[in-house]
């Protein structure tokens, strides 16, 4: 279902921020699936959340296609300061802005400084 994730870390995130501490953690997506199974049976809980497609074939295509990353992809290791500013401006530029806009303007910038040739390194 297009958007899940989203929804299900919306309703993970006001569990948590509203739930006691003692509690454990709440899994919106495993409640879901409880509540169609609850309501529909088993067979066709699994067909409406994971899709006809899977549930005939076990060729579950959907666990290795996802479009989580589409809009804002996480940093591959730990940022901090002008490291994540940098990379969040990247990523909201997208390749024109966030890429090459900015290389080109850090190396006018290196090209300033007196350093020509640092300019066309990164």
């Amino acid at each position: 279902m297009p958007l899940t994730s989203v929804m299900f870390g919306l309703a993970d995130a006001a569990a948590s921020a509203f739930g006691d501490d003692d509690d454990e953690p709440f899994d919106s997506e495993v409640a879901f699936r409880n509540f169609l199974a609850d309501l529909l049976g088993a067979d066709a809980a699994r067909i409406l959340a994971k899709g006809p497609v899977d549930y005939f074939t076990s060729a579950s295509i959907g666990s290795r296609v996802s479009l989580n990353d589409l809009w804002f992809r996480e940093p591959n290791r730990e940022l901090e300061g002008k490291e994540m500013a940098d990379y969040l401006l990247e990523q909201a530029g997208g390749p024109l802005f966030g890429g090459m806009l900015v290389n080109t303007l850090r190396g006018l910038h290196r090209s300033k400084r007196g350093t020509p040739g640092a300019a066309s390194r990164r």
